[in-house]
């Protein structure tokens, strides 16, 4: 079964003589193969499954929905992606919607594998993950490792959420044990990995992060302009038109409120965007980099990075209350905020006065350099960002409070609870930072095992890769065909 994939991968399939039988996906009309069961995604991702009679679906019993709890804790946070904002008895008819029919779907199809295109985090297909982790069927998803534009657009394949980057740590010792005291070669290292440590050469102040890239230049200025003036903001009102649309075509006036509400604030949970960012800039200080500091950059929200990845760590204000907790006298917490905050309507007011509230937590302008404050953090603390990874490579320690590649590369410290974290901020006070160039080098030799290079666009649309859709689309089907067959061994 397919999960956002389109025809490539269905066709490449069939053709490798597996048997798909169902694909979930947003461009059906190019899915021509005879035989397969079709969703669209738009209708599932809000539990509209026409045309299956319900009297044909098995119910769920007291036992089942019990053993499934977390999946409905996560299913609750994730549904912050649908239109509206929708009411608590909406996402948990729609949870109780999509666990009774793909309960019952799997089962009777006998569905051995699932394949989803990114980590599932739209909700449905999260239900999907989680019956297919209680009923032993086999999952893969793909994630991007982080971007650098024209250099490296490359994903990686994971079977699990919560040990992600365990096959590539597995494979770090591997190269340890190989190499014993030798120093490793970066030629080693595949393309486009090695632009990572190549890339080490340039200052701080020389590196422009992935969400500002080509921010500077005369070209993209006016590029931008043009988008923002012609696309942006036709795209703006149309999408908060078809939100609206869609709300009336179900039926109920709260959501339609909250559509609304979201594009047009005027309560205290969705608060203009401009208010936010002055309120931002009130509480915020400019960074003393001189000081003893963990940074956190704080992660854009609703977005797969920390629903389901941060998994219980989804409130971000845990996050800053636990390092709070266990930080030495004279330390800080620097919080950063998203660049892309203001698309978000998951930020608010309290949100900040919670966070400015803890004594040894500073809000940072939002205009600082990330990579300036990760050079000169104690520690950088992130769930799945790729802050952490940049901080592995420039031998700083993590902590990490979610599943990312790099959970379990030297340097970084999984935490979970406050002994984890004391015992991490201990192990950083002793000197310990647990990695070192050389460590480094192996671990992207590593990764490079493993990264599939592929083909993205930019916010305008403009491919950032260095190959063309089809050699992406094989790349990706033959990388999900061998990882396919290491799960059957």
């Amino acid at each position: 079964m397919l999960v956002g994939h389109d025809n490539y991968i269905a066709t490449s399939f069939v053709e490798k003589g597996h048997d798909v039988i169902a694909v979930v996906s947003g461009d059906l009309q190019l899915i021509d193969l005879k035989g397969i069961d079709r969703f669209d995604f738009e209708d599932v991702k809000y539990a509209e499954y026409t045309g299956i009679n319900w009297g044909n679906v098995r119910p769920l019993s007291k036992s089942f929905l019990q053993e499934m709890a977390y999946c409905e804790t996560q299913f609750l946070r994730m549904a912050d992606r649908l239109y509206g904002n929708p009411s608590y008895s909406k996402r948990k008819a729609h949870y109780l919607r999509h666990l009774r029919f793909w309960n019952s779907y799997l089962e009777d199809k006998k569905i051995e594998a699932v394949l989803f295109f990114s980590s599932p985090h739209e909700g449905f297909d999260f239900v999907i993950y989680a019956l297919c982790k209680h009923n032993a069927i086999k999952t893969l998803y793909s994630s991007p490792l982080p971007m650098r534009p024209k250099k490296c657009t490359a994903l990686y394949l994971s079977s699990d959420i919560d040990s992600a980057g365990l096959s590539i740590y597995e494979k770090y010792l591997e190269i340890c044990e190989a190499l014993k005291y030798e120093y490793p070669v970066i030629d080693d290292i595949a393309k486009p990995v090695r632009y990572y440590i190549e890339e080490l050469d340039k200052g701080s102040e020389n590196i422009i992060p992935y969400t500002l890239h080509d921010a500077f230049s005369f070209r993209a200025s006016v590029r931008k302009y043009y988008s923002f003036v012609v696309q942006v903001k036709f795209k703006r009102y149309y999408s908060a038109l078809l939100k609206l649309i869609n709300c009336i075509r179900r039926f109920d006036l709260g959501e339609i409120r909250k559509a609304i509400l979201i594009n047009y604030p005027m309560d205290e949970y969705f608060e203009g965007k401009q208010y936010l960012n002055k309120y931002y800039d009130h509480l915020s200080v400019k960074a003393d980099i001189k000081n003893k500091y963990v940074y956190f950059p704080l992660h854009y929200q609703p977005e797969a990075s920390t629903s389901p990845l941060a998994g219980a760590y989804v409130d971000q204000e845990l996050i800053c209350q636990m390092i709070s907790y266990c930080l030495p006298k004279g330390w800080y917490l620097y919080v950063k905020d998203h660049p892309r905050v203001s698309r978000s309507f998951l930020r608010s007011k309290s949100f900040y006065d919670s966070i400015a509230s803890l004594s040894n937590v500073k809000i940072i302008d939002r205009h600082a350099n990330t990579f300036e404050l990760t050079e000169n953090a104690q520690a950088v603390a992130t769930v799945s960002g790729s802050a952490g990874f940049e901080a592995f490579l420039r031998n700083i320690p993590v902590l990490s409070f979610g599943s990312n590649f790099y959970q379990y590369a030297p340097g970084v410290f999984r935490v979970c609870n406050e002994s984890d974290c004391k015992q991490a901020i201990d192990s950083i006070l002793d000197g310990n930072k647990a990695s070192n160039k050389k460590d480094v080098i192996r671990y992207l030799i590593a990764v490079s095992h493993y990264a599939i290079e592929y083909e993205f666009h930019d916010l305008h649309d403009a491919s950032i890769s260095n190959i063309d859709l089809n050699t992406a689309m094989k790349n990706l089907s033959n990388a999900l065909y061998e990882a396919l067959g290491d799960l059957d061994n």
